[in-house]
Order: structure tokens, then sequence, then C-alpha cells
């Protein structure tokens, strides 16, 4: 695998902004991808990549895993090890590159949580988490559909009704359209195209202002697939709407949880 760089780590760790949102996030937004991870596997050994503060690591170190955060930001990284350094079976790491320094096989199971639609060379970032994962380790990846007709309808409306004082930079009628571009020429041809996008870090107001990757499920999908992954669900976990979207129509759903093991 060739040497990838990893994007925004300066933003990353000069932002407060940022480190507030993740220092503000409730341990209950991670329920999902926690009920989902105890699902498919036991507590072992779990890489948490792109863990920021630490929350879903330390959630994991709780239930029983061995855990091993890692990060780009050195910002993020320094405030995990000052709230969860008592926590004997969590380690915390920054890291600016790939691959990751790990030995092959090194993890039973790896879960990321809205971290991939901030990177770039997401599909040297997947091949590697291939490479971290024993035979039949769990991948979870937990991530926004940047291309959700839904979710950019919802956004758009909020506008034309008030509630916003201007378009979101991923909410207004003409990103819509590319969006569904997108999306049906993902579901037509049936593969990945992995589509990146200039990230707003000096203007940064609000989430998703940062994206670097328009992230959806299909990507993922056909990507684990054609990589040796077995894709086990693909499943938003919260509220029964939800659910039914995420499960049969996926490519518009919100957001995503995709599960997959390696053969």
């Amino acid at each position: 695998m060739s040497e990838a760089k990893l994007t925004g780590a300066e933003f990353y760790n000069s932002s407060e902004t940022y480190l507030d949102i993740l220092e503000h996030r409730n341990e209950s937004d991670f329920n999902a991808i926690l009920e989902v991870l105890m699902s498919h596997t036991a507590p072992g050994t779990v890489l948490d990549y792109g863990c920021g503060v630490g929350t879903l690591s330390m959630l994991l170190a709780k239930r029983g895993y061995a855990v091993t955060g890692v990060d780009i930001s050195e910002q993020f990284i320094n405030s995990a090890k000052r709230k969860f350094r008592a926590l004997p079976s969590i380690a915390f790491e920054v890291i600016d590159g790939l691959p990751l320094r790990f030995p092959d096989g090194s993890f039973e199971s790896i879960v990321t949580s809205s971290v991939l639609e901030h990177c770039t060379a997401v599909d040297f970032i997947l091949l590697e988490f291939g490479r971290l994962l024993r035979t039949n380790g769990i991948v979870v990846i937990e991530t926004p559909n940047m291309l959700s007709p839904l979710a950019r309808s919802k956004l758009i409306v909020d506008r034309l009704i008030g509630r916003r004082k201007t378009f979101h930079r991923y909410g207004s009628p003409k990103f819509f359209f590319s969006s569904v571009y997108y999306l049906l020429k993902k579901m037509i041809m049936r593969r990945w195209e992995f589509v990146y996008v200039k990230p707003n870090y000096s203007g940064f107001t609000e989430t998703d202002d940062d994206v670097t990757y328009l992230s959806n499920p299909l990507d993922y999908l056909f990507f684990l697939r054609d990589h040796g992954f077995e894709v086990l669900g693909l499943s938003r976990n919260k509220g029964i709407l939800k659910r039914l979207i995420s499960k049969y129509v996926p490519s518009i759903a919100g957001g995503v949880m995709i599960v997959a093991r390696k053969k």
C-alpha cells in the first residue's frame, strides 16, 4: 500500500469550536454503534479509528473491550488521556498518515463513528482496516449519508420555513441535484466512486462544514464486497422508520451503519 497522508490535522489541532462539539456529545449518541458491535462480537481487541476525545473508546472499555483509540488531532488525544487515563484497558495515540504502525491482524474489531466523511483516501483507510483485522474480524462504520435526498430535502425545507437563516452548504437546491446525480450513478453502475470536496476549515461554524468526502452507504457496500468482506447489515438502529429505510432503501437513508466481516 502506498503512503497516503490524512488531511485536516492543523484544523483539528487548533479548533476550539470543534473540540467543544466533541466534548458535548452525549454518550447516548453512541448507543447504536455499541449495540451493533456487541451483537456481532464478544469483547476483545478493538481499534477506535478517529476516536476524538475518547467517549466511544471509554464506553467500549467499560463493556470489556481492550481499546486502542487513534486520531490525527493531538488536541483531541490529550483531552481523551486526561479524562480516561484511569481506565487500564484503553491506549490513545496520535496518527498522521497511513499505513498505521500496527501489525497485520492486530484487532478483532474496528469501529469508526462519524469520521470517514472528514477523510480523504477513504479507499486506503478501508484497505488498512482489512489489513489490521483478523480473519472473521468485524468492522462497524457509522456515517452520515451525504447524498441522502431525505436529509438534503430537510435542510432545504428548514431554510424555506425560516428555521435556518441561510442554506446549509450541503442543503441547497444546487447540491440536492448534484447529490441525486451521484446517487443515481452509483445505483446504476453498482460500483464505488469516492467523491471528495474541499473542506471549509477557515469558515467552520457548524457540523459538516469540514466534510471532505461525500460519504454514502453504496460506496462502502460495493467497496467492501469487492475487497474481501461480507457485508452483514446496513442499519441505523434509531427509530422504526429509519430502521426500515436503512434496511430496504439504504441509498436514501440519512445515516447508515455498515457492519462487515473480513472473510
